[in-house]
């Protein structure tokens, strides 16, 4: 008998009703907007107070977090929230959102050419000893959340369209 000794489980859904939520995010987010910051090959408000941002976040997008608590079996709020956008040739490189919990991305503006973000197997294909990159290719309103341990990152954005996303860690304290 063939079994998986281990697997990573990751939430995905479309947001219901996605241009009125899309609408009332943006004008979330207008007040903090994103900045390139030192070294970083993209655009973010994650050095920003976004606190006061974080539950009409959730408010807007109930629905969701009501399944994204289902799925995760706990109550959930958020630690902490940002957003990234990704001009012409801006990358993310790799990263994870640390060992514990949960950390979910919502796609605010994407099309079918920017680069998806990849993810990376914490462990090496056995046959190969090769690392294991999946591409998660998602659509506009498209919200995925996966444990924080699972590294990934973002190619270079070699179109003129600016990729934006909303990201957030998650917290069970609430």
């Amino acid at each position: 008998m063939i079994e998986n000794l281990f697997e990573i489980k990751y939430f995905r859904c479309k947001v219901d009703d996605w241009q009125t939520k899309k609408k009332k995010i943006e004008l979330l987010f207008d007040k903090v907007p994103d900045t390139r910051n030192g070294i970083q090959k993209f655009l973010t408000n994650r050095q920003a107070n976004t606190n006061d941002l974080k539950q009409p976040f959730v408010d807007i997008l109930q629905d969701e977090f009501q399944q994204i608590s289902q799925f995760i079996k706990k109550d959930v709020g958020i630690e902490r929230l940002w957003s990234v956008s990704y001009e012409k040739h801006d990358y993310q490189l790799v990263h994870n959102h640390g060992h514990e919990g949960f950390t979910g991305i919502l796609y605010m503006d994407i099309k079918e050419k920017v680069p998806p973000t990849t993810y990376i197997q914490p462990w090496t294909d056995p046959y190969s000893d090769m690392t294991i990159y999946k591409p998660l290719y998602v659509t506009e309103g498209t919200l995925t959340v996966l444990p924080r341990f699972v590294s990934h990152f973002s190619q270079s954005n070699e179109t003129d369209f600016k990729k934006r996303i909303i990201a957030f860690d998650m917290d069970f304290n609430v």
